[in-house]
């Protein structure tokens, strides 16, 4: 008899513990995407694509002996965070000022658990491209990992369907013009 209600014991309690009654954590991942150095023309059919430009120094237009002279900027390749466009309020409650430009402080981000849908890195000569699948999404430029920028704060791409737009992106916080 001991047998028998140990067994149905052992039984109940393996009934009992199913896969939904454990608590299942959500994943998610974000997607890396590495722009190959020999693609220079945009290879997706909608989306963004274009140029990653550091600005570093001074750019005003100057006037010499042979004309107007302005300095040119140098190829990026900074990683581009881009995010979920549900995320706005919590990308705009992670930005502060510094010399009068808005950054956002990635770890903040992180720790709220707000990452990007994708990381898409530039190749040497600065070309990228984001697949946007008329979907809208949020950017900021990686400038280390506690730092994101993009000029005039978090850069919003509207979803395109059949549709490409050129967009530089212009990492010019170390600039004046």
């Amino acid at each position: 008899m001991n047998k028998l209600f140990l067994a149905l014991s052992i039984l109940l309690v393996v009934a009992s513990c199913g896969k939904k009654d454990v608590p299942q954590k959500v994943r998610f991942f974000t997607f890396k995407v590495a722009i190959n150095r020999k693609i220079v023309e945009p290879t997706i059919i909608n989306g963004y694509y274009g140029q990653m430009n550091l600005y570093k120094g001074d750019f005003a237009t100057k006037n010499d002996s042979t004309g107007l002279v302005a300095k040119q900027p140098e190829p990026a390749r900074y990683s581009i965070l881009v995010y979920e466009a549900q995320n706005k309020a919590a990308i705009d409650s992670a930005g502060y000022m510094k010399n009068g430009k808005q950054f956002y402080n990635l770890k903040k981000l992180k720790k709220a658990e707000i990452q990007p849908k994708y990381e898409v890195i530039p190749n040497k000569s600065g070309f990228y491209q984001i697949d946007n699948s008329n979907t809208p999404y949020l950017v900021l430029i990686c400038l280390n990992k506690r730092t994101g920028y993009f000029p005039g704060g978090v850069g919003t791409l509207p979803g395109l369907t059949g549709e490409l737009k050129q967009l530089e992106m212009r990492v010019d916080h170390q600039a004046t013009f």
